[in-house]
């Protein structure tokens, strides 16, 4: 197991590179995060290996960029007989939250078929410059050209089936209540087992991971358009209960709705 890792002191409240680098993986390499306080993007290179995300399973091999979620719980391991070789960096700060949300990469996991290990090398380089303001910088760019690239791979390739688009509509229009798998089974006239495979094999993430990212999305425009009190976007987002859409919000934003509110910079 080798790493060539790298530390960008200088970081602040819009972008901070918590760690980055490059790992040469063996059947030792198994990270867990229980509740991650950053985003993780990584290009695997060579090697396949498996990754865990609030207990959903995938599978990561060459080629694949994956992108686990601020807030998070996060397991990934390397397999033993044909391990990783990747580039990767963790993320904090506004600017990675508002690319992962306007490039619509935010709830999907899996990234394939996006040929983007060139941008990642190009990245490599600048994590072996001196560090300075405009090394970071330079990586701030560079990230920011990856997410586009991402997002033009997915909106390039994507087909998507008519039953899957319909789910994904009845989601849309249905941000205000709190859907049930079964609920959208009976829309296409399916099996809820059924329909929850179709809808991540398209998108890349379950019903409810997409649904929750919609309400997340919809609270944040309430809280910076709005003097809503937190209990009314709570119900207005299908919530009774205004403690625990706080805990989920706090959970995916990393700071709670009154403190969001208050922020300088928004998403």
């Amino acid at each position: 197991m080798k790493e060539d890792l790298y530390y960008f002191p200088g970081g602040d409240e819009v972008f901070t590179l918590q760690l980055a680098g490059y790992s040469w993986c063996d059947g030792s390499y198994h990270i867990c995060r229980p509740a991650s306080e950053c985003w993780v993007l990584e290009q695997v290179l060579q090697g396949t290996g498996r990754i865990i995300v609030d207990g959903v399973h995938y599978t990561a091999s060459a080629g694949d960029v994956y992108l686990l979620p601020k807030g998070s719980e996060q397991e990934y391991f390397s397999d033993s007989a044909d391990p990783w070789r990747k580039i990767f960096m963790n993320l904090c700060g506004s600017l990675p939250d508002a690319l992962f949300s306007a490039y619509q990469l935010a709830g999907n996991v899996i990234f394939s078929g996006c040929k983007t290990e060139a941008l990642f090398l190009s990245l490599y380089e600048f994590f072996k410059q001196p560090p300075s303001p405009e090394q970071l910088s330079a990586c701030a760019l560079k990230f920011h050209e990856i997410c586009a690239a991402l997002y033009a791979c997915r909106h390039a390739a994507r087909y998507e089936p008519p039953e899957a688009a319909a789910i994904k509509l009845y989601l849309d229009q249905n941000v205000h209540r709190l859907v049930k798998i079964q609920e959208l089974a009976e829309t296409i006239y399916r099996s809820a087992d059924y329909t929850a495979k179709l809808f991540k094999k398209t998108y890349g993430c379950t019903p409810y991971a997409y649904l929750l990212e919609k309400k997340m999305e919809l609270a944040c425009l309430l809280l910076q358009n709005t003097s809503l009190p937190i209990q009314e976007i709570s119900a207005r987002l299908g919530y009774e209960d205004a403690h625990y859409f706080s805990g989920l919000f706090r959970q995916r934003m990393g700071v709670p709705p009154r403190v969001w509110r208050t922020k300088p910079a928004h998403f």
